[in-house]
């Protein structure tokens, strides 16, 4: 049992589940739960949106556990063992062997195609797993269980449920006792009929037992005439090593033309042949011939290639070309089997199924099988393959081979659409429902969210529309499979197992932790298509290599990681919940294998995280990193706390500078308060808000304020739950069941959650203000202005000014800005509205806003005129904690002139402002930064404080620039600080002329 089942078993113990759910605050949209109209449907918790597929039930179309075929080319018809319900289909084909329809025409063993029942008698069959056809005399051979079943099966006398005719190896038909005798049968595995002489083989035992079956001579529990295998009738004996004579007979194919049968020895891992003719057949005789092996003496197997294979169970052959074809798992090899050319250890001509001669594993393409049983429509050129844990008959047409080529067609498996699909896996998955999703991400540039789906072994993606908004319920592509309805997992470039975390950088990489194979996939996702091939690849060395690996500076043996990027120091962050650490990888060269830069919570690269300190991680399951302040937050599930780091600069093992969810670093405990969690697993960051969400195992994500931080502080909201002491679970609008990965979007203020156990991921749109702008404002005139009203409240809703302040004079009342000016100048700042719901504190983003104030008597008495237009009053939704910057008429390659009016206007409001320095924060602070980058000492060439980018925050780059603009005038000490000294200077500026 894994850490996570142990800590919410705990849960439950402790805190017994609400029997009444009433969230407070409920989610606006969620993917995963559709309903038949393609709305939300935030009652569904079914995985893959509640389409279920009938593995084992009985239908009218291919179910179960398939075995071998068999194939009547004189009717056209195909008759598959459907092991799993006890029967066998009957499916018409056309001239071309291929299916009129979806929809068996006859079933065989069972009264109708509703029933799958246990039955030794005369019509019923209880475990049939081996077939062949009589084309002489229309009569089907089934093997079941200890006996073999013979039926009529003339199109003019075919019915549901038909009596057999005769039994072998039984004298009656509710016989089933398995014998070693002339007559009797054990553990029968494989059929095959010689048409020209009317014999049956058998395999069975150890052992081939002949069967004269002439219409003339056929009766009950008759003898068998010849033996293979063993020295006599009574024998079932293992010989081993195997010999020319021995065999473990798993399928066996007659060649009329030439008297051969091939035998599938599965002991020996290799295929037979035997000059079997009346004329040349004897007794335990030896095989002229060995396949898909070296010689007779060895035992094959693996290592597979061109002439060995790993684990061949199946034969089919082709009279029309010589070919045999050997089944192995996931593969099909062809052989030349010409009397003329055959040899022992021959070659293989071709391979099915995959690309190569050593290629062995689940190939999900349209060419991708898994052998259960072969048979050939010599006629129609077409190979049929059954197919065991993915109940289909893939279909190949044989008329010319080529290598890995695609099936033309296929019976049992569907897409959602209830079209015929190639891909061999499960059509329970689709592209509305998700199966243990884990993580989300949401890519605002490009409009799209990428969910990983554990048990699906995919990344869907959802196109959303320029507003990022949810468009349909409907995925767009698929990572990790090459369509919708696959959920087979892999070690390919193109596949995945078990993913977890994910993250997209500003070179629209997508990292994909691909856990089950213990590395992290890196895509190209500038343009995607289904199943493509991943571009890098991290923690391991190549695309192909999946094994579990000594931890270390670039290989894991952890399997839950999540992912987060710096993406403007080129650092990607990867948690390793089983190893107690965190990696740090430079992104600016990828390379496959690199080495990480840094590792947190352990000492070094070798070494696991100890728990329970400042310095040591436990169970980190997943890392959320902050750019406004250079802080990583790494979420530590079995110590239950969210350790919180200062990246600006980073060591080996290096402390946190934070712990939320614990009182100190070295407490463990958990909770269900507004300050403890419970068995923390996935986090969020709103860098407008500075908010911190956490998921936990109390089914609820917890709101924390992270502008400041102090050890263990409470959280002020919270979703999922009511209140921050229930812990209930639901599927509604309102509640969460095991929420996980998490992400936020600024864009639309909205969280995307991940909630597992419905198997959904739901999103919690916050209120929203519009943009707009603001009036002018002359000084000591009445002045009053609105800004819109918050949009998509839940609750109470105020409005408080977040950043910078309002003139001298003037107050923020609801929406309204009244009140009458002291002071002149440009003032920024910010509002946003606050929704109080029960216990919770949510909000919008701030929003930007400008007011120019013009001095009384400068730009004409009354009317309110405003001065010129040197900033444009524009008010845009806030992405980062940072203000919006305001639009600056003057670039530092069009310095104002000293003394002129315009140089007056613009910064005679610095020679009043208050002083300054490191982490101050005003509408002063954006003058400054103004007056500095107009001057030639710019703050920084590119994002926040760069010129027409300037912010209200004093900080390390705003501290330099000023200091060298102090030590050119001469001012000392040039510390840096804006105090009156500055102020001075800055007024002889103005007055010189």
């Amino acid at each position: 049992m894994n850490k996570f089942l142990v800590a919410i078993l705990a849960l439950v113990i402790l805190f017994p589940f609400d029997r009444v759910h009433a969230a407070a605050y409920t989610a606006t949209d969620v993917l995963g739960q559709v309903s038949s109209d393609g709305s939300a449907n935030y009652t569904g918790s079914s995985a893959n949106n509640g389409l279920s597929a009938p593995a084992i039930s009985a239908t009218s179309s291919v179910t179960g556990i398939l075995y071998h075929s068999a194939v009547d080319e004189v009717n056209n018809r195909l008759f598959i063992v459907d092991g799993g319900n006890k029967r066998v289909l009957v499916f018409q084909l056309d001239s071309d062997g291929l299916p009129t329809d979806r929809t068996a025409d006859y079933v065989i063993g069972q009264a109708n195609f509703t029933a799958s029942t246990y039955a030794v008698t005369q019509s019923g069959l209880s475990s049939p797993n081996s077939i062949a056809y009589d084309p002489n005399n229309s009569r089907l051979f089934v093997g079941d269980s200890n006996r073999v079943l013979v039926y009529d099966v003339a199109t003019s006398t075919m019915t549901n449920g038909m009596n057999a005719s005769y039994v072998l190896g039984q004298t009656t038909f509710t016989g089933s006792t398995g014998a070693v005798t002339q007559a009797g049968l054990s553990g029968i595995q494989a059929l095959a009929y010689d048409s020209d002489s009317d014999r049956l083989f058998v395999g069975n035992s150890w052992r081939t037992t002949v069967f004269d079956v002439s219409t003339s001579t056929m009766s009950n529990g008759k003898n068998a005439s010849n033996i293979l295998g063993q020295s006599s009738y009574t024998s079932s004996t293992v010989i081993s090593p195997p010999s020319n004579t021995s065999m473990l007979p798993y399928d066996l194919k007659y060649d009329t033309d030439s008297d051969r049968l091939f035998v599938l020895d599965g002991f020996g891992r290799r295929a037979l042949v035997f000059n079997a003719g009346t004329s040349t057949i004897s007794n335990n005789m030896a095989a002229s011939y060995v396949v898909a092996c070296q010689n007779f003496v060895t035992s094959c197997g693996g290592p597979i290639g061109q002439i060995r294979s790993s684990n061949p169970n199946w034969l089919a052959y082709d009279p029309t070309n010589k070919h045999l074809y050997v089944g192995d798992t996931y593969r099909v090899t062809v052989f030349d089997a010409a009397t003329s050319t055959i040899s022992s250890g021959v070659n293989a001509l071709y391979v099915l199924g995959q690309p190569n001669y050593t290629t062995s594993g689940k190939n999900i393409s349209s060419g991708g099988i898994e052998v259960r049983g072969l048979s050939i429509h010599a006629g129609g050129r077409k190979l049929y393959v059954s197919s065991y844990a993915s109940p289909r008959v893939a279909i190949f047409d044989i008329t010319t081979l080529t290598d890995n080529e695609a099936a033309v067609d296929v019976l049992g498996t569907y897409d959602e659409n209830g079209d015929p699909t190639h891909l061999r896996s499960s059509y329970t998955t689709n592209s509305k429902g998700l199966y243990y999703p884990a993580s989300v991400q949401v890519d605002t540039n490009n409009h799209r969210i990428f969910i990983t789906e554990g048990s699906n072994n995919r990344v869907v993606v959802f196109n959303l529309n320029s507003n990022n908004q949810i468009v349909d319920r409907t995925a767009d592509n698929v990572l990790g499979q090459p369509g919708f309805i696959s959920d087979e997992s892999g070690t390919a470039s193109s596949t995945m197992e078990d993913p977890y975390g994910l993250v997209i950088d500003s070179s629209n990489r997508l990292y994909v932790a691909d856990s089950g194979n213990y590395r992290i996939n890196v895509y190209d996702a500038s343009t995607l298509t289904d199943g493509e091939e991943a571009s890098n690849v991290l923690l391991k060395s190549s695309l192909t290599t999946s094994s579990c690996s000594d931890i270390g500076q670039n290989q894991t043996c952890s399997y839950y990681n999540n992912l987060d990027i710096d993406n403007d120091h080129d650092q990607l962050f990867v948690s390793f919940a089983d190893e107690g650490r965190v990696l740090v990888f430079d992104t600016s060269n990828l390379v496959n294998g690199m080495n990480a830069s840094y590792v947190l919570g352990a000492p070094d690269f070798t070494s696991y995280g100890d728990c329970s300190d400042r310095n040591s991680l436990c169970e980190p399951y997943d890392v959320v990193y902050d750019s406004n302040h250079n802080r990583l937050f790494v979420v530590d599930a079995s110590d239950n706390r969210v350790m919180v780091y200062d990246t600006s600069s980073i060591s080996n093992g290096m402390n946190a500078s934070y712990v939320l969810g614990q009182s100190t670093f070295t407490s463990t405990g958990y909770g269900i308060t507004d300050s403890t969690l419970s068995y923390p697993v996935g986090a969020a960051y709103d860098s407008g808000n500075d908010l911190l969400f956490v998921s936990d195992g109390n089914n609820r994500v917890l709101v924390y304020d992270v502008q400041s931080i102090t050890n263990g502080e409470s959280a002020i909201g919270v979703l999922g739950q009511a209140t921050f002491t229930t812990s209930s679970s639901g599927a509604t609008a309102g509640a969460l069941n095991d929420p996980h990965g998490l992400d936020f979007a600024t864009s639309t203020n909205s969280l995307y959650v991940v909630d597992q156990r419905n198997h959904r991921m739901v999103v919690y749109s916050f209120l929203t203000i519009a943009t707009s702008s603001l009036a002018n404002a002359t000084q000591y005139q009445d002045y009053s202005a609105s800004i819109p009203a918050a949009t998509g409240s839940q609750g109470n809703v105020t409005y408080e000014i977040y950043s910078g302040s309002l003139p001298a004079g003037m107050t923020l009342s609801g929406t309204s800005i009244t009140g009458a000016s002291t002071q002149s100048g440009v003032f920024n700042f910010t509002i946003r509205a606050k929704d109080t719901v029960g216990v919770s504190t949510f909000y919008s983003q701030p929003v930007q806003y400008t007011i120019t104030v013009a001095e009384r008597g400068k730009a004409g008495r009354g009317g309110g005129a405003s001065l010129p237009a040197i900033v444009t009053a524009v008010a845009s939704s806030s992405s980062t904690r940072v203000t919006t910057p305001v639009p600056v008429l003057y670039m530092p390659s069009q310095i104002v002139t000293l003394g002129s009016p315009e140089f007056l206007k613009m910064f005679i409001p610095l020679v009043s402002a208050q002083s300054m320095g490191l982490g101050s924060r005003s509408n002063s602070v954006q003058l400054l930064q103004k007056f500095l980058n107009n001057q030639g000492f710019v703050i920084a060439k590119s994002g926040p404080g760069s010129p027409g980018n300037e912010t209200d925050y004093f900080g390390v780059l705003t501290q330099k620039a000023l200091a060298a603009f102090q030590k050119k005038n001469n001012i000392n000490p040039a510390s840096g600080f804006f105090g009156p000294i500055t102020r001075g200077v800055i007024w002889k500026m103005i007055n010189q002329k």
